[in-house]
Protein backbone atom coordinates (compact mmCIF):
# COMPACT_ATOMS: atom_id res chain seq x y z
CA UNK A 1 0.00 0.00 0.00
CA UNK A 2 1.37 3.42 -0.99
CA UNK A 3 -0.02 6.85 -0.12
CA UNK A 4 1.27 9.75 -2.20
CA UNK A 5 1.56 13.36 -1.07
CA UNK A 6 2.36 16.76 -2.56
CA UNK A 7 4.27 19.41 -0.64
CA UNK A 8 5.16 23.00 -1.55
CA UNK A 9 8.78 24.05 -1.35
CA UNK A 10 10.67 26.85 -3.11
CA UNK A 11 7.83 27.75 -5.52
CA UNK A 12 7.39 24.17 -6.65
CA UNK A 13 5.32 21.13 -5.72
CA UNK A 14 7.21 18.00 -4.70
CA UNK A 15 5.83 14.46 -4.79
CA UNK A 16 6.62 12.12 -1.91
CA UNK A 17 5.03 9.02 -0.51
CA UNK A 18 4.65 6.57 2.34
CA UNK A 19 4.45 2.81 2.02
CA UNK A 20 3.67 -0.18 4.22
CA UNK A 21 5.86 -2.45 2.10
CA UNK A 22 9.40 -2.76 3.53
CA UNK A 23 11.03 -3.47 0.15
CA UNK A 24 9.86 -0.03 -1.09
CA UNK A 25 10.73 1.90 2.08
CA UNK A 26 13.73 4.21 2.31
CA UNK A 27 14.70 2.71 5.69
CA UNK A 28 16.16 4.45 8.73
CA UNK A 29 19.87 4.42 7.94
CA UNK A 30 20.16 8.16 8.67
CA UNK A 31 18.77 10.27 11.54
CA UNK A 32 15.39 11.98 11.05
CA UNK A 33 14.74 10.03 7.85
CA UNK A 34 11.10 8.93 7.61
CA UNK A 35 11.69 5.18 7.44
CA UNK A 36 8.36 4.40 5.77
CA UNK A 37 8.89 7.00 3.06
CA UNK A 38 8.88 5.63 -0.47
CA UNK A 39 12.14 5.21 -2.32
CA UNK A 40 12.59 7.63 -5.26
CA UNK A 41 12.12 4.74 -7.71
CA UNK A 42 8.57 4.23 -6.40
CA UNK A 43 7.81 7.89 -7.10
CA UNK A 44 9.28 7.65 -10.61
CA UNK A 45 7.28 4.48 -11.31
CA UNK A 46 4.05 6.19 -10.27
CA UNK A 47 4.73 9.07 -12.65
CA UNK A 48 5.68 6.69 -15.47
CA UNK A 49 2.46 4.72 -14.93
CA UNK A 50 0.54 8.00 -15.22
CA UNK A 51 2.36 8.80 -18.48
CA UNK A 52 4.33 11.66 -16.94
CA UNK A 53 7.99 12.39 -17.54
CA UNK A 54 10.00 14.31 -14.96
CA UNK A 55 13.44 15.65 -15.84
CA UNK A 56 14.41 16.72 -12.34
CA UNK A 57 16.52 14.59 -10.03
CA UNK A 58 15.12 13.26 -6.75
CA UNK A 59 15.68 15.46 -3.73
CA UNK A 60 15.38 15.09 0.04
CA UNK A 61 13.26 17.65 1.88
CA UNK A 62 11.98 18.11 5.40
CA UNK A 63 8.33 17.33 6.10
CA UNK A 64 6.87 18.39 9.45
CA UNK A 65 4.91 15.31 10.46
CA UNK A 66 2.88 14.34 13.53
CA UNK A 67 5.18 12.43 15.86
CA UNK A 68 4.40 10.29 18.89
CA UNK A 69 7.07 8.80 21.15
CA UNK A 70 9.81 9.72 18.67
CA UNK A 71 8.18 8.04 15.66
CA UNK A 72 6.44 9.70 12.72
CA UNK A 73 2.76 8.80 12.61
CA UNK A 74 1.51 7.27 9.33
CA UNK A 75 -0.90 9.53 7.44
CA UNK A 76 -3.52 6.77 7.45
CA UNK A 77 -4.31 3.70 9.54
CA UNK A 78 -4.06 1.59 6.35
CA UNK A 79 -0.27 1.99 6.60
CA UNK A 80 -0.18 0.89 10.21
CA UNK A 81 1.05 -2.57 10.99
CA UNK A 82 -0.09 -2.52 14.57
CA UNK A 83 2.48 -0.37 16.34
CA UNK A 84 2.82 3.15 14.89
CA UNK A 85 -0.66 4.61 14.78
CA UNK A 86 -1.27 6.37 18.11
CA UNK A 87 -4.28 5.95 20.31
CA UNK A 88 -6.44 8.96 21.06
CA UNK A 89 -4.73 9.29 24.42
CA UNK A 90 -1.28 9.86 22.88
CA UNK A 91 -0.24 13.48 22.43
CA UNK A 92 1.25 14.12 19.00
CA UNK A 93 3.59 16.98 18.15
CA UNK A 94 5.04 18.13 14.85
CA UNK A 95 8.64 17.15 14.19
CA UNK A 96 10.94 17.43 11.15
CA UNK A 97 11.42 14.25 9.11
CA UNK A 98 13.43 14.00 5.91
CA UNK A 99 11.65 12.39 2.95
CA UNK A 100 12.76 11.67 -0.62
CA UNK A 101 10.84 13.82 -3.11
CA UNK A 102 10.53 14.43 -6.82
CA UNK A 103 10.12 18.08 -7.88
CA UNK A 104 7.29 18.45 -10.41
CA UNK A 105 6.93 21.07 -13.11
CA UNK A 106 3.56 22.75 -13.65
CA UNK A 107 2.50 20.46 -16.51
CA UNK A 108 3.21 17.35 -14.43
CA UNK A 109 1.21 18.77 -11.49
CA UNK A 110 -1.80 19.47 -13.71
CA UNK A 111 -1.67 15.99 -15.23
CA UNK A 112 -1.12 14.30 -11.87
CA UNK A 113 -4.02 16.20 -10.27
CA UNK A 114 -6.40 15.44 -13.14
CA UNK A 115 -7.26 12.02 -11.71
CA UNK A 116 -10.60 10.96 -10.30
CA UNK A 117 -10.83 12.67 -6.89
CA UNK A 118 -13.84 10.58 -5.90
CA UNK A 119 -11.82 7.36 -6.11
CA UNK A 120 -8.89 8.93 -4.22
CA UNK A 121 -6.46 6.55 -5.89
CA UNK A 122 -4.26 6.25 -8.95
CA UNK A 123 -4.62 2.46 -8.97
CA UNK A 124 -5.27 -0.26 -6.40
CA UNK A 125 -2.77 0.17 -3.53
CA UNK A 126 -1.78 3.66 -4.79
CA UNK A 127 -3.83 6.14 -2.77
CA UNK A 128 -4.04 9.95 -2.77
CA UNK A 129 -2.91 11.57 0.47
CA UNK A 130 -5.25 14.29 1.74
CA UNK A 131 -2.69 16.95 0.77
CA UNK A 132 -2.61 15.65 -2.82
CA UNK A 133 -6.42 15.89 -2.88
CA UNK A 134 -6.12 19.48 -1.62
CA UNK A 135 -3.68 20.43 -4.40
CA UNK A 136 -5.92 18.72 -6.96
CA UNK A 137 -8.79 20.97 -5.81
CA UNK A 138 -6.49 24.02 -6.09
CA UNK A 139 -5.56 23.05 -9.67
CA UNK A 140 -9.22 22.55 -10.58
CA UNK A 141 -10.18 25.87 -8.99
CA UNK A 142 -7.45 27.66 -10.96
CA UNK A 143 -8.66 25.95 -14.13
CA UNK A 144 -12.22 27.06 -13.40
CA UNK A 145 -11.05 30.67 -13.00
CA UNK A 146 -9.33 30.49 -16.37
CA UNK A 147 -12.34 28.86 -18.04
CA UNK A 148 -14.63 31.60 -16.68
CA UNK A 149 -12.13 34.32 -17.60
CA UNK A 150 -11.96 35.44 -13.95
CA UNK A 151 -8.46 36.91 -14.14
CA UNK A 152 -6.75 40.16 -15.04
CA UNK A 153 -3.14 41.09 -15.85
CA UNK A 154 -1.14 42.32 -12.89
CA UNK A 155 2.38 43.00 -11.62
CA UNK A 156 4.14 41.28 -8.72
CA UNK A 157 7.29 42.52 -6.99
CA UNK A 158 9.80 39.94 -5.79
CA UNK A 159 13.28 40.90 -4.53
CA UNK A 160 13.04 44.39 -6.07
CA UNK A 161 12.21 42.87 -9.46
CA UNK A 162 8.81 43.18 -11.12
CA UNK A 163 7.10 40.31 -12.93
CA UNK A 164 3.95 40.21 -15.04
CA UNK A 165 1.42 37.82 -13.49
CA UNK A 166 -2.23 36.96 -13.95
CA UNK A 167 -4.38 37.81 -10.93
CA UNK A 168 -7.75 36.26 -10.16
CA UNK A 169 -10.74 38.53 -9.82
CA UNK A 170 -13.00 36.15 -7.84
CA UNK A 171 -16.04 38.31 -8.65
CA UNK A 172 -18.22 35.27 -9.25
CA UNK A 173 -17.14 33.63 -6.00
CA UNK A 174 -17.60 36.68 -3.76
CA UNK A 175 -20.95 37.91 -5.02
CA UNK A 176 -19.39 40.85 -6.85
CA UNK A 177 -18.10 42.45 -3.64
CA UNK A 178 -15.24 44.87 -3.87
CA UNK A 179 -11.86 43.92 -2.37
CA UNK A 180 -12.46 46.27 0.57
CA UNK A 181 -15.76 44.52 1.43
CA UNK A 182 -14.26 41.03 1.22
CA UNK A 183 -11.78 41.78 4.02
CA UNK A 184 -14.51 42.11 6.65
Amino acid sequence: MHIFHLGWWSNQLHLWGETSEPKYQIGDAEPNLRSRACQPDVLMNLLNEQGLLVDEAPDTLVAWLPTVRGAAVPSSPVLDEGNDFPSHADAASLAPWRVPTLPLDRAAVIDLCAGDLERRMFAPSQLFGSDLVYWAHVVRFAGALVAREQFLPGIQERNSTYHARWQETLQAHCGGLSLACRGV
